[in-house]
């Protein structure tokens, strides 16, 4: 067995001290959702950061974007413990090197794509349409967005699956409504964060590396000290577990609280150590299903599933797929790929039609591997680009490329989990029904799957 060489990077940066860098103008807020938590406290304090008047007392947590976590002192008049308030939309994170700065928010510049990012939909008739996220200011978000995602932390609060909301607002810059680059009114959000609650992401950032005598560990997180990361196999037994509350926390956040169409990437989740479960964030874009027709719950349902099946398939790979662990697959076939499904379905599908699906997956990801003889030397720029941030633009670039060559477990996974699904009496009692594809009399469940996503990436290039 190598001997493990452990490379760890020093934590993130964190803002002791803070202040505002770009001045917002007059800003005040308009507030068009408060909880009954909000209307029982003196937020006054709150509602200066949150409107850009006062210095942000921010501490880590620290991450790149429109959210700031605001500490609070403890305070008798506050009916909760939490010592975090989550802001979405008021401020910005940027960093410089080793430090970092909030700035306010910029609505009238762009950010993204100009085209929008193509996601996959499935249609009520089962075919794959393409949706577009629509554009964003820099640091800004929509009223809407912070009215939505009120309403779903309104809704999966109630069964532990995300955070207390406090309340949603207007921007009002100047006296008027604030506008983004898409001239629609912008606003904040705010919620509670627990001091039990920690980013998912950083469990999961780090690269496993091999050669013929030993292997790293390496990453950039103070969570996996703390935690002690020595050797692959807590690394790997890390990684699976995370997968299995992400699955648990994806299947009930749609069946029980009604959230569909959630972003399930790794930075969207919080342990909490408390409940021992995921929760979701970053919610200003989710359907809530009963905004839907109750023909697409089904599609929506398959659709979803299958989408975070991937983000965690991504990730884990440039994680974990060197040589030893994939021969532990091989051997076991036990990965983050098995346990998210059996998260996802272990309530709602027999054992043993589980057990076959992720096989069935599983063989199909590790022949996929195997296509690509260069997979450990992307690898390796990935644990570079954790290691040293100039080498972080490759890093990213072989990312992609590890996701492109994924790409067509899409397929597989859209006709294994329809199988799971489809007449499955858990989810039709739910009122999640999928309809007869619409196959051709010589063609399988699997070739129609492959046809409509070839088609759905043909139609991706073509617009790009």
């Amino acid at each position: 067995m190598p001997q493990p060489v452990v490379t760890l990077m020093p934590p993130h940066a964190t803002m002791q001290q803070t202040h505002l860098d770009g001045g917002a103008g007059n800003v005040s807020l308009a507030l068009t959702r408060r909880s009954p938590l909000f209307n029982r406290c003196d937020f006054s304090q709150l509602e200066g950061v949150a409107a850009l008047q006062q210095p942000v007392p921010a501490r880590s947590p620290v991450q790149t974007g429109r959210t700031v976590y605001v500490y609070m002192e403890q305070d008798t008049t506050r009916p909760f413990t939490d010592r975090f308030i989550k802001i979405k939309g008021a401020a910005g994170i940027e960093f410089h090197g080793p430090t970092c700065s909030i700035v306010a928010p910029n609505a009238k510049k762009r950010y993204g794509d100009p085209a929008g990012v193509p996601h996959m939909g499935i249609g009520s008739d089962l075919r794959l349409v393409t949706n577009f996220e629509s554009l964003k200011g820099v640091n800004s978000l929509t009223l809407a967005g912070a009215e939505r995602e009120f309403d779903a932390l309104s809704q999966l609060s109630t069964f532990d699956l995300s955070f207390c909301p406090l309340f949603a607002a207007q921007r009002i810059v100047g006296g008027d409504p604030e506008l983004d680059v898409c001239n629609r009114h912008t606003g904040i959000t705010a919620s509670l964060f627990g001091n039990t609650q920690e980013f998912i992401r950083d469990y999961l950032m780090f690269c496993v590396v091999e050669d013929d005598t030993s292997y790293q560990i390496v990453g950039d997180s103070e969570l996996q000290k703390r935690l002690g990361i020595s050797d692959i196999n807590h690394a790997l037994g890390l990684f699976n577990r995370m997968a299995y509350h992400i699955g648990q926390a994806k299947i009930e956040s749609i069946v029980t609280a009604g959230i569909m169409r959630h972003n399930g990437s790794v930075h969207n989740y919080v342990y909490d150590w408390r409940n021992r479960r995921a929760l979701l964030t970053d919610l200003d874009n989710v359907l809530l299903r009963k905004d839907l027709q109750a023909e697409q719950h089904g599609p929506q349902l398959l659709r979803d599933l299958v989408s975070d099946t991937m983000k965690i398939v991504t990730p884990f790979t440039c994680a974990l797929a060197c040589p030893m662990v994939l021969d532990h697959i091989k051997d076991c076939g036990e990965s983050a790929i098995s346990r998210v499904i059996n998260g996802m379905f272990e309530k709602y599908a027999p054992a043993e039609a589980i057990q076959r699906v992720a096989q069935v997956i599983t063989e199909r990801y590790l022949a996929l591997l195997e296509q690509d003889p260069m997979l450990q030397y992307k690898r390796s720029y990935i644990a570079m680009g954790l290691r040293e941030p100039q080498y972080l633009p490759q890093a990213k670039s072989m990312y992609e490329d590890i996701s492109h060559l994924l790409r067509p477990l899409h397929p597989v996974l859209l006709e294994q989990f329809y199988s799971l699904i489809k007449d499955n009496r858990e989810f039709s009692c739910r009122d999640f029904t999928l309809p007869n594809a619409p196959v051709a009399p010589d063609q399988s469940l699997g070739s129609y799957f492959e046809q409509e996503f070839d088609r759905y990436l043909k139609t991706i290039a073509r617009i790009s």
